[in-house]
């Protein structure tokens, strides 16, 4: 598991590389955390995710209710099948956990809350 974190302006552009599993979570919790700590928005990209299992899932929820209650911008940038895979197989859909106007292609961006 890796992060690569680009700061911008307004925020950070946090990418998830590898696993995103339960043995993963601390330090993925931990990387969610410094991002949203660093500014008004977060972009998440999961492109590069390998596997991903309802541990994964959970922690985008938190995420994403993170940034609600923030009132923070978090968008999903891209996402990988392994992300898509385990979402189908939970019986969820991908909008509601990588936000209401992601559509499938990857390349839509969601904003969940605003600043």
């Amino acid at each position: 598991m890796t992060f690569k974190t680009e700061d911008r302006e307004e925020g950070v552009l946090l990418r998830v590389e590898g696993e995103l599993t339960i043995y993963e979570a601390g330090s993925v919790r931990d990387a969610l955390i410094e991002a949203f700590d660093r500014g008004v928005f977060m972009d998440l990209d999961l492109d590069s995710v390998a596997s991903c299992d309802t541990a994964g899932l959970q922690l985008l929820c938190a995420a994403r209710k993170t940034a609600l209650e923030e009132n923070l911008t978090f968008r999903v940038t891209g996402t990988s099948d392994a992300v898509l895979e385990v979402l189908k197989h939970a019986g969820m859909p991908a909008e509601g956990v990588l936000g209401p106007e992601w559509c499938g292609t990857g390349d839509e961006r969601t904003e969940i809350g605003s600043r």
